[in-house]
């Protein structure tokens, strides 16, 4: 059976923690104090911050922050404000810092009810972002005084599948499992408690005494004077909390002493699971209460489960265990999936929302509750499995269908939706096509778990540079880098693009910039409907006349807001071109060139002034030709840079762009929205400016 092995240098660890229970605060072995946070350390966790995370009351985003990082003093400032923080002997109550608001999420992604029919919800605590880049510094110093039991796996190298992996293969070798739920997990955990295990961790005196005030010193328009609990939510909370239920975890498995192991615990933050030998299950439940209630956790006895259904009342014998089921076996995840997209993208067409807002819910909200599964399923690998995930992949096509109002081919959407961004795609990952590459990366994972099986807990466990954690990290970028490259065939399967594939999803997925409802239509039919030059309308959609090469320039009525859109393409060049002292060229100023020859932007490269010609046009080959040929003659290096009406380059000017090293993501990304609504405000010369 599992046998709870613990490397000696923890087992030591612990020992001496839990011997010093009962030891005043502040007596543990002294150490310097806190050494003081440097510019670097502020920079780089701004630097790693997710930009979708809510702000905090003030409003201020992890992108304000990121704004700023080029702001010498204000990076100064927050530096000698933080370590004035830490070293204080009180926090100044009420201080704004430490105000955060509540957030209600979904408890999980099953979308459970209550019996009144709401959706079940856990609270979250937003707090400043300036708050969280100095409890991430705090953390990371921390982390190797924090010691976490090698059982609880929160902050480990693929910590969920290890977790699943030991109880699908307890099941399989005839252990009893049972799951403990705790009530309010993190907002119970008294603080003595904590300050208990601070202690015991020989955490220093100056950041011993730091977390507990920042702990307390948590305040809402709705909550002062909190007594109990750590804040869901903060980056360092998860390792506080983790740190005192790692205790409960390692008493666990150190009992019975006077005889053989019949038990093992393992968690995940709160969620504790044991396995057991059968016969021996009441004995574990007496023991695991009894550590329970050592730490004042009150358990929830009404969701208490077990794969034994004659343990407990009400027990279907089905134990729900990060967010896979267990009975007799692993169950698949794929119903519980179809089922949440399916109701997911049903809810989406109920909200009153822009198209494109419901383009971005798909990708954050719908997607990823789905192309997770293959990743992290832990059930048999079957030909069934396989194809539920295809039926997944097949609601998920026709939610994207509705959302984009365009009616195309099933065949001619994937394509869109798998092939990478550069060949005209959104490169989204499906669990039905990923299929196998998503099983292959599992297969990894459970390689680099099992040759790290023994290992110390400095080399599995908590800094965020170990070998294990880098080597998970490398294992995502390989997996990311195949569903780009070889993970589907997509020229065999779906057939090649060609250059003049408009590449909107740079724009779609630009969230930052939501579109209004007629631009994101324009892209969406230039992309699927007016995919190729040959596809140009022969009739001004403006004023109605015969379309030509030069007919948009002259057209009375878009001449305006053609002349708009180049010249906010013009002005972005020349901000993506500072580097070379990128200026604009006018017959007014001395960047001018010579009668008659009127390029946009003038640089600096590789010793020698080059000068940029920007059209916009649908006519791409044509358009750059004519400009060539114009600028023969002439001294000056001249380059046209053409862009299309579909969001696309003229090869040549792509190649430029990229061998100036443009950030061509981003450029795409903001062609894309200035010809869009350039196209939307056509008839409203009022919002120009707004491109």
């Amino acid at each position: 059976m599992y046998k709870a092995e613990i490397p000696r240098q923890v087992e030591i660890h612990f020992k001496k923690q839990v011997e010093s229970i009962n030891v005043p605060i502040g007596s543990s072995i002294q150490k310097e104090q806190m050494a003081d946070i440097t510019h670097e350390e502020i920079k780089r966790q701004i630097e790693a911050l997710d930009d979708e995370k809510s702000p905090g009351p003030s409003g201020i985003a992890p992108l304000h922050l990121k704004l700023l990082l080029g702001h010498f003093d204000f990076i100064q400032l927050i530096t000698i404000a933080f370590n004035e923080i830490i070293q204080l002997k009180n926090i100044v109550p009420d201080n704004r810092l430490y105000k955060f608001d509540h957030k209600f999420l979904i408890k999980d992604n099953n979308l459970t009810r209550d019996p009144n029919g709401d959706l079940k919800t856990r609270p979250i605590a937003c707090a400043e972002q300036l708050l969280n880049v100095l409890h991430r510094i705090v953390k990371r110093r921390i982390q190797k005084d924090l010691v976490i039991d090698p059982n609880q796996y929160v902050n480990q190298a693929c910590g969920q599948l290890q977790a699943k992996l030991k109880v699908a293969q307890a099941i399989k070798n005839g252990f009893t499992i049972i799951n403990f739920d705790v009530k309010s997990a993190f907002n119970s955990l008294r603080h003595d408690i904590l300050a208990r295990n601070l202690n015991g961790n020989n955490v220093g005196p100056a950041t011993h005494k730091y977390i507990m005030y920042a702990t307390k010193a948590r305040w809402s328009d709705h909550v002062k004077d909190i007594k109990v609990g750590v804040s869901q939510g903060c980056p360092l909370a998860m390792h506080l909390f983790a740190s005192v239920i790692s205790e409960l975890i390692y008493r666990i498995n150190q009992k019975p002493a006077d005889e053989e192991r019949f038990m093992v615990a393992i968690g995940y933050a709160d969620d504790i699971l044991i396995m057991v030998t059968p016969g021996r299950e009441k004995d574990a439940i007496r023991i695991a209460m009894a550590e329970y209630e050592r730490l004042k956790l009150e358990v929830n006895t009404n969701k208490t489960s077990s794969n034994d259904k004659t343990l407990f009342e009400n027990n279907s014998g089905i134990v729900t265990y990060l967010g896979q089921e267990f009975g007799q076996d692993a169950k698949p995840l794929t119903d519980q999936i179809l089922a949440n997209v399916q109701e997911r993208i049903g809810s989406l067409f109920d909200l009153g929302i822009s198209l494109h807002y419901r383009y971005t819910l798909y990708e954050k909200c719908i997607l990823t509750c789905a192309n997770y599964g293959p990743l992290v399923d832990v059930c048999d690998d079957t030909q069934e499995n396989i194809k539920k995930y295809l039926q997944i992949d097949d609601e998920l096509i026709k939610g994207l269908r509705k959302i984009i109002e365009v009616n195309v081919p099933k065949e001619e959407l994937m394509r869109f939706a798998l092939s990478h961004k550069c060949k005209g795609g959104a490169h989204q990952i499906y669990p039905g096509q990923h299929y196998n590459l998503m099983k292959q990366d599992q297969y990894e994972k459970e390689r680099l778990i099992n040759e790290l099986e023994g290992e110390t807990l400095n080399k599995i466990g908590h800094d965020e540079d170990n070998e294990a954690n880098s080597r998970q990290r490398k294992l995502a970028r390989t997996f990311l880098s195949k569903t780009r490259q070889d993970g589907v065939d997509y020229e065999n399967k779906f057939g090649t693009y060609d250059e003049t594939t408009p590449r909107i999803a740079y724009t779609l997925q630009n969230y930052r910039r939501q579109l209004p409802n007629e631009a994101f239509r324009y892209l969406t039919n230039t992309r699927f409907v007016k995919e190729k030059e040959d596809l140009i309308p022969t009739q001004c959609p403006n004023c109605g006349g015969k379309n030509s090469p030069y007919h948009e320039t002259n057209c009375k009525k878009a001449q305006e807001y053609h002349i708009g859109v180049h010249d906010k393409i013009v002005d972005h060049i020349e901000q993506v071109l500072r580097q070379y002292k990128a200026v604009k060229v006018s017959k007014q100023n001395h960047n001018r060139l010579y009668d008659g020859i009127k390029p946009d932007i003038a640089i600096n490269y590789r010793g020698e002034r080059i000068y940029l010609d920007v059209g916009v046009t649908w006519y791409k080959e044509k358009y750059y030709k004519a400009k060539v040929k114009h600028y023969q003659g002439y001294e000056a290096k001249i380059i046209p840079i053409i862009v299309g009406k579909n969001c696309t380059l003229h090869k040549e000017s792509h190649l430029f762009l990229k061998e100036l090293k443009v950030n061509m993501q981003t450029f795409y990304a903001e062609i894309g929205y200035k010809i869009s609504r350039y196209a939307q405000m056509c008839n409203n010369t009022q919002q120009l400016g707004a491109i």
